[in-house]
């Protein structure tokens, strides 16, 4: 399969050897980029990695501590003891 074939979430996620639940996360807002009436909507396989990547930096950042983890450091600050 090379990155300009089309595929559902669910072909993809048995494609790439992920969860549909990270495929889904991954693509968020992402339109299909191909929507046919009474179809599964499907994406290119190119267009579900690099969603996947963005979605990794995403998350890789939130456990780091920047951006909008910000407020799950606070939680943890010596002002609830």
């Amino acid at each position: 399969m090379n990155d300009d074939d089309l595929v559902s979430r669910d072909r993809a996620a048995q494609f790439l050897k992920r969860d549909t639940r990270t495929i889904k996360a991954a693509l968020g807002d992402t339109p299909p980029d191909r929507a046919e009436p009474g179809k599964p909507k499907r994406w290119k396989i190119g267009t579900i990695r690099a969603a996947l990547e963005r979605h990794a930096v995403v998350n890789a950042d939130y456990i780091r501590g920047n951006g909008t983890a910000s407020s799950t450091v606070s939680l943890t600050s010596s002002s609830w003891r």
